[in-house]
Order: C-alpha cells, then sequence, then structure tokens
C-alpha cells in the first residue's frame, strides 16, 4: 500500500475510531439516498434497546411494522431536525421511541447507565449519498442509524490540502441531498488535512461559513506539532471519540434562533451552533478542574472579543449546574450569572431548554432584588442577575441556607474587586461564616456589644476574600491588573496567569475580529504657546499644565481644524467602505469636548451642503454647561433622541458618525464601525477596549481605519501588546502600602479615631442597620466634625491631596482585601468611615478652578502627519500588567513655576524632541532625593554598593510621586526593565557623588 496516499490517511482516521474511540465500522453500502439514513441500523437499534415498545407498535402495523416505523421517523426528521429528535426522540401511534440515550448527570440510576451504553455509534468510509452522480463522501459517522457527521479528508503528500476540501463542499456537496441538508441530517461538516480542522453546520455552496476547528498553535493560529503523527490527530483521538461525541451532542450542539422584522413581516434565521475547539477545551477543563477541586477556587477565562463568549457562559453555566462528585453529590447547589447583556439571558434559556426540555432551570432576575433573594434561597439551578442588584439582598436575605455557588461573571473588570461584589459574597457565604464565627465562640453565647460589632466587622472583611463554598468563573478579554489577581491562577514562584487563553492573536488570525491596528494612523501636535498677558503669573506646576492642555484641546480653532481632517476623510474614503454602509465614530477627551465637537461637525456639514450625505449623533451623560447653554445642555436634547434609542437609531444608514464621550467606548457592537477618531488620551485596557470597538466582522468588511490626534504610536502599541498573546501580572502589590497612605491620611487630622469608631458602632451593629432611619441620624453626626476640619483647610491643594488619599485608599482597600490573607478590624471600621466620607466632601465649584482661556493666547497651532502604516505587535512576547505600586501617595510640595517654564515643558513634551522636558523631570526627582537626610546618611556611612539598596527604594517612591507629571517616562522606567535599571544606575551614581562631595 502506497503510504502517501488520501485512502491511507482515511484509514488511520477510522481505524483509530474502531480500534479506541468506541466505534465499530458500517457497511457504506447500507446507506439509503431516499431515506437519509442507516435504516437496518435504525430498526436494529430501536429493536434491541426498547423491545416492550417495539412489541407494541407491531401489535398495531402487522408486517409492515419497519416500514411504517422508518417513514414515521422519516416525517419527524424532516419536520423537527435530526438533533431535536435524537435528544426527545419520536412518538408513533402513541408509542414513544428514544433515538439516543444520553450519559446522566450522576451515577444514582444504573438503568440510565446501561441504556447509554447500548448506543451504536459506526463510521463509514466512502459513502455514495445521491441518485444523480457517482460521488461519495469519505468518511460519515452514525448514532443508531443517523447520520451526523460527514468528514472530507486530503493528503498534503498528494499535492491537496484542506482548501481542496473546502472547494469539495462548496461545488460538489449539494444541501439539496438528504444528507447535506441543513439540521434535518448531518449536523456538523469537517475538511481535514494533516495540519487544520475547519467545520461548518450548513453547506451552502460558496456561501458556506467555515469555522476554524484548531487547536491554536502556541496562541496563534493552526495546530502544534504533534511528535506521535498527525496535528489534527486530536480531532479523531479524542474529539469524536465515543465520550466525548456523545456529550458534544447532548450538551453542546443547539440551534439558535432570531427574529427579524421587516416591513411588518417577522422572519426567522436558523444557526445550528457547534463549539468550536477552544470553547469545548474551556468548558471541559474548568469543569474537570472543580470536579477535581471542589468549589472555592477562582478561574479566569482570557477570550478574546470573537471568542463566542455568551455560548461558552450558556455551555459552562449548563456544566456547572449538573457536575456531581463522586458521591453523586450536586458540587454548586445554584449557579449565578452576573452578567449586563440583556441578549445573553434569552439565549441562556433558549439553549439550556434545548438541553434539558423542561421549564425553569433557567430564572432571569428582572424584578427586585426580593425577587433574587428567593431564587437563591429556593436553589434555582442557574440564575442570571445584574451586579447592581447584588448590593440591596444583603438587606433581604437573613439566614441563607449553608449551599456552594457558582458565579459567573461576564466581561470581569475592575468592579469585581469593589463594594458591590463585596456584598455579593456577603450574601452567598453567610451561613458559612456565621457558622465558623459561632464555632469559634467557644459555646459562649452572651457577646457584649463590642464583641457583637467586631464579628459583624470581620464578617464584613472575611467576605472580601476567597470563600470556600463560592466559586467564580470570570470572562473577558482584557484582565486588568486586579482581575488577574483575584480571578487569576497563582502557582508559587509564578505571576497569576488565566485558567483558560483564547488570544487576540488567534482571534485575529482566524479571522473573528479584524486587527484594529493595521491601518493606524497618529498626527503629532505641534504648538506654540505665547503670555497673552503682561505679567507672568505664579501657578502650581501640575494645575497650570492640566489647564494649559485643556485650552489647547478644546480652542476653536484646533476643532475647526480636526473637523475639516475628520469630516473630508470620512466623505472621500470611509463613506465607500462596506458597499457604502461604513461608519465611523470620534472618541473626545470631555463631554464639554464632545458638545463642541458636535456643534462644529453641525456647522461644517451645513456650510459644505452635506446634509443629505451625513448625519450625526452625540453620546454623553448628563448635562454640560457651555457659554451659549449656561444652565448645560443634555444629549437628548441635542439629538432629538432618547438615550436607550441612541444605538438603534445609529443603526440607520442615513446615521454616519458618532461623536461620544465616556459611553459607547466598551460593550457596544456595531459591525459597520469601520473608522474611528480619536482625540482622547488613551492607554492600557482604556485603547484596547475603545479601539476594539472597530474589530467586530460583518460582510464586506476588509478593513478598519483609525485616525489618532492624542496619543503616540508606541503607547497604543504598549497597551495592546499585553492582550495580544497572554497577559500577566510584573509587581506584586504590597499590602503594607495600605498602612503608609493611612498613616499619610491620619495626619491631615481630619478625622478623629474616635468618630470612626463611633461610626462602626453604628454602621455594623444589625439592630441599627434593621432600622435604617434610626441610625442614619449618626452616620451624619459622626462625619460632620469631619467635614467641617475639611472646610477649614486653608490651602486648596491640601484639600485636594486628602480627597485624592481617601479615594485611592478605598479603591485600593475594597482591592487588596478580596487577597489578603489577614482580616483587620480596624481597616474594615476605616473603609466604611471613609466610604461615607468620601461622599459628603463639598464637591470644588467650576468656577474655582484655574482657566487659562482669558491668559494664553493661541500664536501657533498646526497638524503634521508623521506616521502612517501598520503597528506590529510582537509575537511570542508574554504581556505584563503593572500593579498598584504606591497609589495615592503624593509629594509633599508642589513646586510653584512661572507659566513660560511651563509652556516650555507642554511645547518640548508634545513636539518630536522630549529631552529637555525629560531632563526636567530627573532633575526635580533628583533633587529631591539629594535633600532626603536618610539618603544623606547612607551616602556618608555606605559604600556605593550597599548605598543602592536605599537609594533603589526611595527613587521608585519619588517616581511615583511625580508620575502624573511624565506619565510616558514613568511607565518606560516600570515597564523596560534594561530602561529603568540603567535609569536607576546613573542617577544612583550622581547622587552618591554629590551628597559625598
Amino acid at each position: 500500500m502506497n503510504i502517501t496516499t488520501e485512502h491511507t490517511f482515511e484509514t488511520a482516521l477510522v481505524d483509530t475510531l474502531v480500534t479506541q474511540g468506541g466505534y465499530t465500522e458500517g457497511n457504506a453500502a447500507d446507506y439509503s439516498k431516499d431515506l437519509g439514513m442507516f435504516k437496518y441500523d435504525v430498526l436494529a437499534f430501536l429493536q434491541t434497546t426498547q423491545p416492550k415498545r417495539w412489541e407494541k407498535v407491531a401489535a398495531i402495523h402487522g408486517s409492515d411494522v419497519d416500514n411504517r416505523v422508518i417513514q414515521r421517523l422519516y416525517k419527524e426528521l424532516d419536520l423537527r431536525g435530526s438533533l431535536d429528535v435524537l435528544r426527545n426522540g419520536f412518538t408513533d401511534y402513541g408509542v414513544r421511541f428514544q433515538m439516543a440515550y444520553f450519559k446522566p448527570a450522576s451515577g444514582l440510576n444504573p438503568e440510565a447507565m446501561e441504556l447509554y451504553g447500548l448506543n451504536s455509534l459506526k463510521a463509514y468510509r466512502q459513502v455514495y449519498y445521491s441518485k444523480d452522480n457517482k460521488n461519495s463522501v469519505d468518511v460519515v459517522l452514525a448514532l443508531n442509524g443517523l447520520p451526523l457527521a460527514t468528514l472530507e479528508l486530503k493528503n498534503q503528500f498528494t499535492g491537496q490540502d484542506v482548501g481542496n476540501a473546502l472547494k469539495q463542499y462548496a461545488n460538489t456537496r449539494d444541501n439539496r441531498e438528504l444528507l447535506f441538508a441543513f439540521k434535518k441530517r448531518t449536523l456538523v461538516h469537517f475538511a481535514v488535512d494533516q495540519d487544520e480542522v475547519f467545520m461548518a453546520t450548513k453547506l451552502d455552496g460558496g456561501r458556506t461559513y467555515w469555522l476554524p476547528f484548531n487547536k491554536g498553535n502556541g496562541v496563534g493560529k493552526g495546530n502544534p506539532v504533534n511528535p506521535d503523527g498527525y496535528r489534527t490527530a486530536y480531532l479523531w483521538e479524542y474529539i469524536l471519540q465515543r465520550e466525548s461525541w456523545l456529550e458534544i451532542l447532548q450538551r453542546f450542539v443547539h440551534l439558535q434562533t432570531e427574529e427579524y422584522d421587516m416591513d411588518g413581516r417577522i422572519y426567522k434565521k436558523e444557526t445550528l451552533i457547534f463549539p468550536r475547539y477552544h470553547q469545548l477545551d474551556a468548558v471541559r477543563k474548568v469543569g474537570g478542574h472543580v470536579l477535581e477541586h471542589g468549589a472555592g477556587k477562582n478561574y479566569l477565562i482570557q477570550h478574546s472579543a470573537g471568542s463566542g463568549k455568551s455560548n461558552s457562559i450558556a455551555w459552562l453555566a449548563y456544566r456547572l449546574s449538573n457536575l456531581h462528585d463522586a458521591a453523586d453529590q450536586r458540587v454548586f447547589d445554584s449557579v449565578i450569572v452576573v452578567t449586563d447583556r440583556q441578549v445573553l439571558d434569552r439565549q441562556l434559556q433558549d439553549t439550556i431548554y434545548q438541553f434539558e426540555h423542561k421549564q425553569g432551570v433557567v430564572q432571569k432576575i428582572d424584578k427586585d432584588s426580593s425577587q433574587l433573594a428567593a431564587a437563591l434561597g429556593y436553589g434555582t439551578n442557574i440564575i442570571i442577575t445584574t451586579l447592581q442588584k447584588f448590593p440591596f439582598v444583603i438587606d433581604k436575605v437573613g439566614d441563607m441556607p449553608e449551599r456552594k455557588y457558582a458565579v459567573i461573571i461576564d466581561e470581569a473588570h475592575s468592579s469585581q474587586g469593589g463594594e458591590a461584589s463585596k456584598k455579593m459574597k456577603e450574601v452567598l457565604s453567610v451561613k458559612t461564616l456565621e457558622l465558623a464565627a459561632t464555632e469559634e465562640a467557644d459555646g459562649d453565647d452572651a457577646y457584649s456589644a463590642d464583641d457583637m460589632i467586631r464579628e459583624e466587622v470581620e464578617r464584613s472583611a472575611a467576605a472580601r476574600g476567597k470563600q470556600n463554598n463560592i466559586s467564580f468563573f470570570a470572562f473577558t478579554a482584557t484582565p486588568k491588573y486586579k482581575t488577574l489577581k483575584v480571578f487569576g491562577q497563582e502557582k508559587e514562584g509564578e505571576k497569576p496567569k488565566a485558567f483558560h487563553l483564547y488570544s487576540m492573536r488567534q482571534a485575529i488570525e482566524e479571522g473573528f475580529i479584524h486587527d484594529v491596528l493595521k491601518s493606524y494612523v497618529t498626527y503629532e501636535l505641534y504648538f506654540k504657546l505665547t503670555k497673552a498677558i503682561e505679567d507672568d503669573p505664579k501657578l502650581k506646576k501640575k494645575k497650570a499644565a492640566k489647564a494649559i492642555g485643556k485650552f489647547v484641546s478644546i480652542h476653536p480653532h484646533n476643532l475647526a481644524q480636526k473637523t475639516e481632517v475628520i469630516i473630508e476623510h470620512f466623505r472621500g474614503i470611509v463613506a465607500k467602505k462596506i458597499g457604502g454602509r461604513a461608519k465611523a465614530m470620534l472618541v473626545c477627551g470631555s463631554r464639554l469636548h464632545a458638545k463642541r465637537y458636535f456643534e462644529e461637525f453641525t456647522r461644517y456639514i451645513k456650510i459644505k451642503g452635506y446634509e443629505k450625505e451625513i448625519k450625526i449623533l452625540v453620546a454623553f451623560s448628563g448635562k454640560v454647561k457651555d457659554d451659549n447653554f449656561p444652565e448645560g445642555v443634555s444629549e437628548p436634547e441635542m439629538t432629538g433622541f432618547g438615550e436607550k434609542e441612541l444605538a438603534t437609531v445609529f443603526e440607520k444608514e442615513e446615521y454616519k458618525i458618532l461623536i461620544v464621550a465616556d459611553k459607547y467606548q466598551t460593550g457596544f457592537d456595531q459591525p459597520l464601525l469601520h473608522t474611528m477618531y480619536v482625540d482622547k488620551k488613551l492607554s492600557g485596557v482604556k485603547a484596547v477596549q475603545t479601539l476594539s470597538r472597530l474589530n467586530r466582522t460583518c460582510a464586506g468588511k476588509e478593513d478598519t481605519f483609525v485616525l489618532d490626534f492624542a496619543n503616540d504610536r508606541q503607547t497604543i502599541l504598549d497597551s495592546f501588546q499585553p492582550y495580544y498573546e497572554f497577559t500577566t501580572t510584573t509587581e506584586e502589590t504590597d499590602i503594607n502600602h495600605l498602612y503608609d497612605l493611612k498613616e499619610r491620611l491620619d495626619s491631615f487630622q481630619i478625622y478623629w479615631q474616635t468618630e470612626v469608631e463611633a461610626l462602626a458602632n453604628v454602621y455594623f451593629d444589625r439592630q441599627f442597620r434593621a432600622d435604617s432611619a434610626k441610625g442614619q441620624k449618626h452616620l451624619y453626626a459622626y462625619t460632620d466634625t469631619a467635614v467641617e476640619r475639611y472646610r477649614a483647610l486653608a490651602e486648596e491643594d491640601k484639600q485636594d491631596e486628602f480627597k485624592k488619599g481617601l479615594r485611592s485608599w478605598t479603591n485600593l482597600y475594597s482591592f487588596l482585601s478580596q487577597i489578603m490573607p489577614f482580616i483587620d478590624s480596624d481597616m474594615e471600621k476605616f473603609y466604611a468611615y471613609a466610604k461615607l466620607l468620601q461622599t459628603r466632601l463639598p464637591k470644588r465649584d467650576l468656577s474655582e478652578a484655574i482657566e487659562l482661556d482669558d491668559e494664553v493666547a493661541l500664536e501657533y497651532y498646526r497638524l503634521q502627519k508623521i506616521k502612517e502604516g501598520s503597528i506590529d505587535l510582537v509575537k511570542n512576547e508574554e504581556g505584563e500588567l503593572s500593579g498598584t505600586l504606591e497609589a495615592g501617595l503624593k509629594r509633599s510640595k508642589e513646586e510653584e513655576a512661572l507659566l513660560s517654564e511651563i509652556v516650555s515643558i507642554l511645547n518640548d513634551r508634545f513636539g518630536t524632541e522630549f529631552e529637555e522636558a525629560d531632563k526636567l523631570f530627573f532633575d526635580q526627582i533628583e533633587a529631591e532625593l539629594e535633600k532626603d537626610e536618610t539618603l544623606r546618611l547612607q551616602a556618608r556611612v555606605n559604600k556605593q554598593d550597599t548605598f543602592k539598596y536605599a537609594f533603589d527604594d526611595l527613587f521608585i517612591t519619588k517616581l511615583i510621586e511625580r508620575m502624573d507629571q511624565n506619565q510616558g517616562i514613568f511607565e518606560k522606567i516600570l515597564e523596560d526593565k534594561a530602561f529603568g535599571d540603567l535609569v536607576k544606575e546613573l542617577m544612583m551614581k550622581r547622587v552618591y557623588r554629590k551628597l559625598n562631595e
């Protein structure tokens, strides 16, 4: 036999299925072209597995029973499809037959397990399927006589590959043939060669939608080298083997139906969903790990946009709700899906109904927290809710039964490190924690009032950490540092990583999303500012820098110039894309920015007579005050549409450009969005999420385009790199930093410890919590004096520093307490106090902010196109995210500087050369280091090698204190180790030399 032929490849595949996969090889000649099934196999299955039912129907039909039952099955397959018939059987003259027996969730029913073993899986080679030609399909897989999958194989040694298999399906596999008819017989078709696998659930000639069914090669497309043989051997050695294949048919494949209203008529579109490899792999690996380790573990599933997260979540929810341990006990009493995507709940209910074929398995919480509390108490299998509802549940639920919960979080981000997440954990772990507290009481039920408060405080703190009865499963494409720390897998000596990865690179290479950086154009700002007044006022450096930046970015001349660039670019290029249906988004830095852009766009479009070509919309929250709207103007007032209508209105053909300010930058899926104009500083996850609005695919969309007015290429590259392949973190967050920052806040003497204690005694006392009207007055009383002390601070900067420090501390505590290895009652008390005080501190009047519009004139401003082309993301490079190092620690005094000095720094920073700005940044840090008394002493008594250790810590502290003065240099020092080490070494030597002069 020639070992290089396609026949040899076919033999290897089928032999493996037969010898290792639980199949028998069938007789291809048994296939009935008229019936679209293997008739004799069907009859044998029914008679063997359901003899009593067969006797009943035989008594009705007599000698014609075989033909009559087969005809009935034929009609049911034609009407309902093979998937529904497999799962729910068919009825003939009142006699109900099963066409498959699927594996029960537990071993409590031995008879069900026995029937499961009676399923007949067969592999057929070279099946001739048509009465009109002599074409044959390489391999057909059947279950109990019903054909469910076809495979076309190509051997590269013969000069053919998987592409030839795709063409063969397109050109010679007619979907009018029963074997290939959509959903009536076969459910999936595989095109296979030695390197790659593609699949489709509906054959439609050249329009067939093929999906890759590959493992991924590293973190890109394709499959890894298999030292034991074919790269694609996983298909027949794992996916199609008996247990796996039957589970896919039972728990994964489903029919998705979408309805469309066109001209008053409802049209339905049906799509047969078969899991992609990464979806199947993620659900199975997560389920297997849970089965091995039980509840209480956290899982991060990092799947890129385009990965099919909605289906993955539905499959995982169903799997977790059915998991039983070795003792046949359910691992989880309820599965809670936390999502803000309204489409997900309907999809989840429809999908799981197909698996279970009964109502009530899934409950959507769409009323109030009482409904959620009832569902939790009742033990509903799968509960769908929003994160916003959980903060209210703690007040509704008393003694929650001790149960185990799986919580699936859709698009997990830092909100999971916040107050709402803590409340969720409180509700779900109340019984477990109270039981533990009772056991620790040594049988003494007589708690003092202080003990009761302490217990409540510690329970609240403990709820932030990991709980043995709750497992979190977080799905996200772009995990932040916090997400990795809370949900990631940590091994000793290693950084936390996602439990399962489907990378942005693989999604791009497989064609599920567009690479938004392929056509990326930056514009660099050049401008000069001159004094508009005779005397140069003295201003705080940071405030003046911010004010000048604001003046430059919203100056009318600036917006007018950019408006012309954007509108003409859209008309000349973008409007022709996607068959003339392309749309664009302009991302602005503020609501005022967006409002003025909308007015400038409207003015320009009217002057040019473009009203019939381009209609625009603007999106921002609340009201924006401006000179022409002193009372403020809202989005609906400017657009004429309600906020909830806007996304739907933007779908209309005539609306071409959407101007946004902190809206629609995440979670907004509009496939026709082709181009993005960016006039906002972006970095990190915000940059990725914002630009990724363009990555959705649709028919006719071949590319995307980004025109960026505000960012440099390196910043965008650095932002995307961590999510392009594998995301880890770089620095461990030091929990002791909480105490450092707390000491800094204490030094302001705005709050007193006695007030913190007094408020905690009310806030954590259940009696007061139950009677909120009685308790609320005390909360005001214990924070009033702190508010007055805050007002009494003479310096505005001191107020700013305290307010920002307080916010940094609460954010840091909310995050760190998720993973902290201790319970600190004092910290929990201060957290409760700080959260309430934050809400009461006065908001600064806008008129108090520094305004430079009357002080600075725009002398020169122009745009120069500097770079155009693709930003190349580095392959085979692990992306890293930096943690919170010294958040909230500020320098004790801001240096004052002349306005002209600030102007010079800004000019250098935004021009082509940065040397002067960077030199000043380093000079300031160096000067502060030289003033440090401890460092002076260390330099005098130690050699340089020993001095280095004291210097390194202080250098990082000073760097962080000045990070907002030069974010670019700060990030480069922390993220680029070689660069950072060199800077530290050079500066250390300079400081050591100067201190010893």
